[in-house]
């Protein structure tokens, strides 16, 4: 079950760390539906773009290590 979870870490984080604009501007049209502005509109903050790059990043290590432990 443990890796189950370390994998499932690892396939997030991945893509939030490649790719963490696109991931961020998603996050900015998610959060969009059903509000007055259009998601093709929304451009997420640079700080997001960031954010996801790190967690994303420490998501994966962390499911690498868990996957080596396990």
């Amino acid at each position: 079950m443990e890796s189950l979870a370390a994998l499932l870490l690892v396939v997030v984080g991945v893509p939030h760390a490649v790719w963490p604009f696109e991931a961020a501007k998603l996050r900015e049209r998610i959060d969009a539906v059903g509000s007055r502005r259009s998601g093709s509109e929304s451009e997420p903050k640079e700080w997001a773009g960031r954010l996801n790059r790190v967690l994303g990043a420490g998501l994966s290590l962390v499911g690498v290590a868990l996957l080596i432990v396990a």
